[in-house]
């Protein structure tokens, strides 16, 4: 797990680093860090916009992988967040997609 202060999976030589982001970003990456180490069967966990934007992730090596998955979240709970609207279903909960080796 990393400090809430230094970010292990951001490169300290690019524009955004570790020190340039804000102290609320360093603590959110850090407990997204701390939910998967200590959650059994979490390997990596991202927090997304409303409008699919990547805003923190936990130590993953691939912040283009992250970024994939936030904009496949915000695709599926767009089209749910749809399909409850046209239906009249009320407001969305939840989006869970259940596969063979995982859940979403």
């Amino acid at each position: 797990m990393t400090s809430p202060f230094l970010h292990d999976n951001v490169d300290q030589n690019q524009t955004g680093a570790a020190g340039d982001l804000s102290p609320e970003a360093r603590t959110f990456n850090w407990l997204l860090d701390s939910f998967t180490s200590s959650t059994a069967g979490v390997l990596e966990a991202i927090a997304v916009s409303s409008d699919g934007l990547l805003m923190a992730m936990s130590a993953i090596k691939d912040r283009s992988n992250a970024e994939r998955l936030a904009a496949v979240v915000s695709g599926m709970t767009s089209l749910a967040g749809g399909a409850a609207s046209w239906y009249a279903l009320g407001g969305l909960n939840r989006v869970i997609v259940d596969m063979a080796t995982a859940t979403c």
